[in-house]
């Protein structure tokens, strides 16, 4: 996505953070003086390692905690970033706006793209402290949006637009995108509702499409004593072809197990890629222990394709494989 790309930090930072004061705090001299000509070509994990070092020397480094947590989650380990983030935020007293907006982001990421009401309270937070935060802004309107809240999701869109330079079309281009859905789902008469019941978890709108698939999820007698009722399950689906991120997404805890699950455009990851663009995919139930969004060695799983997406019977999946 243009407007993330626009906004994220680049792992190459972490080297700044290493050599030069990047304007957040510089690592102390005896440090920096250590730093040989060699160890300036460390790999992206050695630099990452040599900042984990320091650390434990200076557990107070509040720059150094921060720059961690924004090196982790741009390599996409994102529960690392969590708890490198939480230490930036206990130390900054939840004053400051970057480490907010890495906390929350990376909170979210972890649990799979769930942008729930805590993450929606700490993106708000950072714009109120710094109302021109663009990361903060582009964020708050992706909560809202994942929250239904689709007034306040355009409200924090259009400020960002505002503030995207002419020079950057792509990115504004990519932005407006977002901006327009929004603003059509904001219009009254337009109601998006989920609602959970017991092991049931349904969507419901009044928007035309007719993509919707119902899953029946189930764990395998063999597996039963390998889940934990705190494990994550997530129930998604994805394009037979093309990119991996799933068309639909449904997270919820393994303890609502055997569930049945509605995947239809309520629950789309990203508005113009939703299940209703696809006439076939693949469905998959997947738990999770350590809730990464990403398969992880040691995840549980099962997975049925080809699925269509509309007029299709109820799709019986049954969580029998182990991740290598």
């Amino acid at each position: 996505m243009a407007v993330v790309v626009l906004l994220a930090v680049p792992v190459i930072s972490v080297f700044m953070y290493l050599e030069v004061d990047n304007g957040l705090a510089s690592l102390s001299d005896d440090f920096q003086a250590g730093i040989s000509d060699r160890d300036r070509m460390l790999t992206v994990e050695q630099a990452i390692r040599s900042l984990e070092h320091k650390l434990r020397d200076t557990p107070d480094d509040l720059a150094g905690w921060s720059m961690l947590g924004r090196s982790y989650l741009a390599l996409g380990n994102f529960s690392r970033a969590v708890d490198a983030y939480e230490r930036a935020y206990v130390l900054s007293k939840g004053a400051d706006a970057d480490i907010l907006v890495g906390y929350a982001e990376a909170q979210a990421l972890a649990a799979g793209q769930q942008f729930d009401e805590d993450t929606m309270a700490f993106f708000v937070r950072a714009v109120q402290i710094d109302p021109h935060h663009e990361r903060a802004l582009w964020y708050a309107g992706y909560a809202a949006y994942h929250l239904n809240d689709y007034q306040s999701s355009v409200e924090y869109w259009e400020r960002l637009l505002r503030q995207v330079p002419n020079d950057q079309p792509e990115a504004r281009s990519a932005l407006q995108v977002y901006l327009e859905d929004a603003r059509q789902k904001a219009q009254p008469g337009i109601v998006i509702a989920r609602q959970e019941t017991g092991n049931a978890v349904s969507s419901g709108t009044n928007l035309e499409s007719t993509a919707s698939i119902d899953v029946l999820v189930s764990l395998s007698a063999a597996l039963q004593g390998r889940v934990a009722d705190s494990d994550t399950l997530f129930v998604y689906a994805r394009a037979l072809q093309g990119p991996p991120m799933p068309l639909a997404l449904v997270r919820m805890n393994a303890a609502a197990l055997p569930a049945r699950v509605t995947l239809d455009d309520t629950v789309a990851m990203i508005p113009e890629m939703t299940l209703s663009s696809m006439e076939q995919v693949e469905v998959i139930a997947r738990i999770s222990r350590s809730g990464q969004a990403r398969m992880q060695a040691g995840d549980l799983y099962g997975s049925v394709q080809p699925v269509k997406t509309s007029g299709s019977s109820p799709v019986d999946i049954v969580i029998s494989e182990v991740a290598p």
